[in-house]
């Protein structure tokens, strides 16, 4: 989200305050590198 409003232009954001509010509204963000579990 931070930086989805870094490219749009949106520069004076903090970016611990985007997730403040995004825990705030109950939103999280991409979770990348999840692992992969090959046995069972």
């Amino acid at each position: 989200m931070w930086a989805a409003l870094k490219r749009a232009g949106h520069t004076d954001v903090a970016r611990c305050t985007v997730e403040r509010l995004m825990k705030a509204v109950g939103l999280s963000g991409a979770v990348r590198g999840k692992k992969v579990t090959t046995t069972g």
